[in-house]
Order: C-alpha cells, then structure tokens, then sequence
C-alpha cells in the first residue's frame, strides 16, 4: 500500500488476525460456506459452528489468541450473527485478487441483485462496515503478550487515531467514486476498489492503512488549555 515501514501496531493487529485462520482461504470459498449455512440472512451459534468447522476456522479463543470469543459475542445481536458481518470479516480477510474480492463485497450488499447501488448506501453502509470490522472488530483481537509486539494500550491508542478521520476517509472514497457514477454498479465499484490504493481496499490491513496514512496527514488539531476562558465569568 506504500513505501512507509509498517508500524508495530499495525503489525500486531494482523497478528492477532491470523488467530482466526480465515487468511488461508480464498475469499470465494469463506462467502460460499457462510451462505450456505445462513438462513434469511442470519446464522446462530449452530449455524455458526458447521462454518468454522467445515472451514477449520476459529470462533472461539486459543492459545495467545485471547480474544476471540469476544469478537464473536460483540458480533451477535439477539442470538443470531448477521450474515453480513461475518462475510465482510471474512472476505477482508480471505485470499483473492482486489477485483474478485470488490465483486464479492459488492455482492454482499446488493441483496435484490439489481447491480445499482445508491452512492448514499455505499456510503453509510459498505463503506462504513469495511472500515468499522477493518478497525474495530479486527483491532480489538490484539492482546498484550500475544507477540513480542503486541500491546493492547499501544493498539488502544491506534484503533482511537484511526477512528478519528473514519468519517473523512468514508466522505473523501465517496465522493471519488460518486464522481464516476451515481448508482454504483458492479463493474464500476470493482474497478475503483481494484485501482485505489492499488487494491489495498479489499483488505483490513489495507483500510487500516490507509486510514493511518489520512491520519497521518491530517494530524487533529491540539486543543490547548486558554487560561483566560473564565476571566469575567
């Protein structure tokens, strides 16, 4: 994604990614077994465990990998996961190339098959939910002492810069693509999430990234202390 060392942080979080094991699949075959297994969109915990165990997936905690039952109960909603959730996890993290990854996302939210989707829905709900499991499903698996690395007030740290220009990167790819088409059809959003950022956009670590990169560029303002604010309350 660029020249930049990656920081430890970064490193650490995909890390603790790999504790899932979704990275040695391809991400065809991760959104083929989580379909099949979905009902109306939804899977419980049975549902959930043919997935792992048909994939040799983790979904609970191992070893240094600490957190990730967690990650699966925070997941849940009412006893059901979301078919969608687990997709994007999935996808993000699962093999393929950038244009058959961008097919898949695509395919995730354009439920009726219409090939349109509305700029104002990439916006608040595909984008918003690559970015949200990239930083904060994916970042919370990190867990002090799971690699040399590994510190989960360092991740803390990160995770929060991340999340402060969430909004801006999401208006900023909007925008972008917006400027190509105002209904998003499939060829038209696999073609810019395989060129931006070189394809990068298909994976956690690639949102995460980028992100960093945003932040980076675009440090928040300190806000110092005025020592005259109470003068002549």
């Amino acid at each position: 994604v660029s020249s930049r060392p990656i920081p430890s942080e970064e490193r650490a979080v995909m890390t603790a990614e790999e504790g899932l094991f979704f990275h040695i699949h391809y991400a065809s075959r991760i959104d083929s077994v989580i379909r099949k297994f979905s009902c109306n969109g939804k899977l419980n915990d049975s549902q959930l465990q043919r997935v792992a165990d048909t994939l040799r997936i983790k979904t609970s905690s191992h070893g240094n990998h600490t957190k990730i039952s967690l990650m699966f109960e925070k997941l849940q909603n009412d006893g059901e996961y979301d078919m969608k959730d687990l997709l994007i996890v999935g996808i993000l993290l699962g093999k393929g190339t950038p244009s058959q990854k961008a097919n898949l996302i695509y395919q995730v939210f354009d439920e009726s098959l219409s090939n349109n989707i509305p700029i104002k829905k990439l916006k608040e709900q595909v984008f918003k939910k690559l970015c949200h499991h990239s930083v904060f499903t994916l970042g919370n698996l990190v867990s002090t002492g799971q690699s040399p690395i590994s510190n989960e007030l360092k991740t803390k740290k990160y995770i929060s810069e991340l999340s402060e220009v969430e909004t801006l990167c999401i208006n900023r790819l909007s925008e972008e693509i917006a400027q190509l088409r105002k209904d998003v059809d499939e060829e038209v959003f696999t073609s810019y999430m395989s060129k931006c950022m070189d394809g990068a956009l298909v994976s956690a670590t690639g949102w995460r990234t980028y992100l960093h990169q945003i932040y980076v560029s675009n440090p928040p303002r300190k806000k110092w202390p005025n020592p005259y604010s109470s003068i002549g309350n």
